[in-house]
């Protein structure tokens, strides 16, 4: 049906027009249609091409309606935009071919079927919105992206245009562009949701929490338990949710900060908490001292690169000197290294990472405080080995499984636990085990070789290998109560 300066006014009663299977409606380049008050166009099984001007005033709505596919029933032209558009097929959906654009006050209603944006922008203007997006009706593409602006200052709960991503501040956020964009990222080599957001803000200094959308046909195959948020700066970043429900579809990040970055949801990396003490720094009921922090001595990068340790596939990543400010039993006591070792082979390291120590024994990510979280590895199982710079490593006594939810393995309070039962690990006689002292040139034995180069360094003050009992110099008590009373001892596993 082809229209040339047709004019339809409504003022009494509300009109209806309807387009009949397959023809479509075609409003050619420099014609006009005008619809007023609250009538209704009615495209049934077609295309719906707007070159000219539609002029579609409030209350005004075109549904796209029937059963045909997609591709049959498109939404093009140079230039599309509605008052209210519904999308209502009851089989199949809608494509776009061209950018649709909703001005202040109108709407895009998802009742039934989706639309598909195949490479398409849609761009909602403050005071336009998504109506009813659902599971069973919803905006979806390989390609595209929906695109809204706004204005805020201390928004509650607020989810701009319906565009998916929640916001809640203290702040002024000012003017920020969201960008949701529908298509899939690769993060740490497994796809993400089908779906990420994009948002710049021109304000600084901001602090916003988020709650990011997603519907279970997004998933991309992702067991939904273990989805986590990833941010994106110059490479992808785990972010762990701060709370996530899967009934809702949601995951929750807190006191974002990071402007202009991308938001993606995708599995989240295997996950460990080990818990080991070092007998040379071990205070009393379960605490270490934490003597090199509060000197200031504790580098901020992982030293076992400069030591010239096997790292594979290391996740290497620096601390901050906030991180190592941290007082309590959440105080770093030093560096350590983690390796996963291959399930069928103890001796066959398959992953580094370098984390920090905390005055209790947890071994933490970089952060200072989250689980460890491991890169490059698919769910498995894993030998989990704790290494030190001047004390003994130790390995678990079997495989364990990891999945990118955090799981713990305890060295400190149960001996079955560590591999080699007292050769492998002290017993402290208070209940609790540690990492022998005394191997200074990290080779996994505690040698006279050992005490040698800790005899040269004595008087020596820092971040020394020698310093075995950690207070930041190097005394005669580092040899004879930290040394000698270990000699012989070595590791249980391949070093």
């Amino acid at each position: 049906m082809y229209l040339k300066r047709i004019f339809i006014f409504t003022s009494l009663m509300s009109l209806s027009i309807s387009i009949l299977n397959g023809q479509g409606l075609t409003i050619n380049s420099g014609s006009h249609m005008v619809v007023r008050d609250s009538a209704a166009v009615v495209i049934q099984d077609g295309n719906l091409t707007i070159d000219g001007v539609h002029n579609a005033g409030p209350g005004t709505t075109v549904y796209m309606r029937g059963t045909v596919a997609d591709t049959l029933a498109k939404i093009r032209g140079s230039n599309p935009s509605f008052n209210q558009l519904v999308i209502d097929k009851s089989n199949n959906g809608v494509q776009l071919e061209s950018d649709l654009t909703f001005f202040p006050s109108t709407s895009l209603q998802m009742l039934s079927g989706d639309l598909d944006l195949n490479g398409k922008r849609i761009t909602l203007f403050a005071g336009a919105n998504i109506l009813n997006e659902s599971e069973s009706s919803r905006i979806k593409g390989d390609s595209g992206s929906v695109i809204t602006s706004n204005n805020l200052n201390a928004p509650n709960n607020v989810n701009p245009a319906n565009i998916g991503l929640t916001m809640t501040s203290a702040d002024n956020l000012g003017t920020f562009v969201i960008r949701r964009i529908h298509e899939t990222q690769t993060i740490n080599g497994q796809p993400s949701v089908q779906r990420h957001y994009k948002i710049e803000y021109f304000n600084t200094g901001l602090s916003i929490d988020y709650t990011m959308k997603y519907f279970d046909a997004e998933l991309n195959g992702i067991n939904e338990a273990y989805l986590q948020t990833w941010k994106y700066n110059t490479s992808w970043k785990q972010r762990n949710a701060d709370a996530a429900d899967a009934s809702a579809n949601t995951l929750s990040v807190n006191g974002v900060n990071e402007l202009d970055t991308l938001w993606a949801l995708s599995t989240g990396q295997l996950q460990l908490t080990p818990k080991v003490l070092l007998g040379g720094a071990y205070d009393t009921g379960g605490l270490m001292k934490d003597d090199l922090r509060t000197e200031g001595v504790i580098p901020t990068t992982e030293p076992f690169t400069a030591l010239g340790l096997n790292l594979v596939n290391c996740s290497c990543e620096p601390t901050t000197s906030t991180v190592l400010s941290t007082t309590g039993n959440d105080a770093i006591v030093d560096w350590v290294l983690v390796e996963l070792r291959q399930k069928s082979n103890q001796d066959s390291v398959l992953q580094s990472v370098a984390a920090l120590l905390q005055k209790d024994g947890d071994v933490v990510d970089v952060d200072g405080s989250s689980a460890l979280k491991i890169p490059n590895l698919s769910k498995d199982s894993f030998y989990v080995a704790v290494k030190h710079r001047n004390h003994l490593g130790v390995i678990s006594t079997d495989s364990r499984a990891l999945t990118p939810i955090a799981s713990s393995y305890d060295f400190t309070t149960m001996l079955s636990n560590s591999q080699g039962g007292n050769l492998g690990i002290k017993d402290l006689g208070d209940g609790y085990f540690a990492l022998y002292s005394g191997d200074v040139d990290m080779n996994g034995q505690v040698q006279n070789s050992d005490g040698t180069a800790l005899v040269l360094k004595l008087g020596s003050a820092g971040y020394m290998q020698e310093d075995l009992d950690m207070n930041g110099q190097v005394q005669n008590t580092d040899l004879t109560t930290g040394l000698r009373p270990n000699l012989g001892k070595g590791v249980q596993f391949g070093n």
